[in-house]
């Protein structure tokens, strides 16, 4: 097939989507209340608090609730199950956060209300079989630079670096990740380290990571996870057990594309770092690896 033909199915199938989401949507508001996230500064204040941890769900979990396998985990029916199990849980402590797409945002990107739009129809029958509860917490806390157009990602930046200022932080991390490596994400932090996962398909490990986590990790401090969704159900079942556990899988990333300028929520590779959304991102080279990084890491999990 010519890749002009490819074109004109691929905008025939983009303006068919878009056509029946301005049709089914607004009927189906009528009858059916979509889930709602509160917004990006709802969300940080909270976690500013001591008592709250936080669990994300973005398209890929929900993907991998439905069975499939989502880049770099695959499908996996014990793990689509906990993740529907958190999504609708309700612990006090524990905050779920889901992704802005079920209700018209203005201040999205083009790029991001265009997916969500695609996403919605595609899957509209499972996101109304899959919601239970209705409000939640802000999934986009840690994707300011890509999500948003008016937003002050510095600033937000800046707030969440207070949630670890001068306290000892823990990174849960795939062994790509190098989080806080090469800027100054945790820099006021009383101490770093690090427990190094799997990149790919960490659920596998899931209970050696749990165990570990347990067994280093003291309560007063504060965990940090990169682990895709893995990280999910590993902030929950932290949370649980009275730690404050914080899910911000790409948070270092959007800091990176912040300090390298990226513009207009342009993804780039990340010199030494696993970029799971940019073609050829999980290629990574060791050139930020130094002393300082090595020294943090108190386990790895193979």
């Amino acid at each position: 097939m010519s890749y002009l033909l490819q074109d004109i199915l691929t905008s025939i199938k983009y303006r068919s989507t878009i056509i029946r989401y301005y049709i089914f949507f607004p009927i189906l508001y009528l009858f059916w209340k979509f889930p709602k996230a509160e917004t990006i500064e709802e969300t940080l204040e909270k976690l500013k608090e001591e008592k709250y941890s936080i669990s994300r769900f973005g398209d890929g979990e929900l993907d991998i609730m439905w069975g499939a396998t989502e880049g770099f985990q695959k499908a996996d029916r014990n793990l689509g199950y906990r993740l529907k199990e958190i999504l609708n849980s309700n612990e006090p402590n524990i905050l779920i956060g889901i992704a802005d797409f079920y209700h018209k945002n203005s201040n999205n990107r083009e790029k991001q209300n265009s997916y969500a739009k695609q996403f919605c129809i595609k899957n509209l029958p499972k996101i109304i079989r899959t919601f239970k509860r209705k409000e939640f917490a802000n999934a986009y806390i840690s994707r300011p630079i890509t999500t948003y157009k008016n937003i002050d990602a510095k600033e937000v930046f800046e707030q969440i670096k207070k949630i670890w200022e001068k306290k000892d932080l823990y990174v849960v991390e795939g062994d790509k990740c190098r989080c806080g490596i090469g800027n100054d994400l945790f820099a006021l932090c009383k101490s770093v380290k690090r427990i190094i996962c799997p990149s790919e398909n960490a659920y596998d490990k899931y209970q050696d990571i749990l165990s570990k986590c347990k067994e280093l990790i003291p309560k007063e401090a504060v965990v940090y996870l990169a682990l895709g969704p893995t990280a999910s159900i590993l902030a929950y079942d932290l949370g649980k057990e009275g730690y404050k556990a914080l899910d911000l899988g790409h948070l270092d990333i959007e800091y990176e594309y912040m300090k390298h300028g990226a513009i207009d929520g342009q993804r780039i590779k990340i010199p030494g770092k696993y970029v799971n959304e940019i073609a050829n991102g999980c290629k990574v080279d060791d050139s930020i690896i130094n002393e300082a990084y090595i020294n943090s890491i108190i386990c790895k999990i193979n």
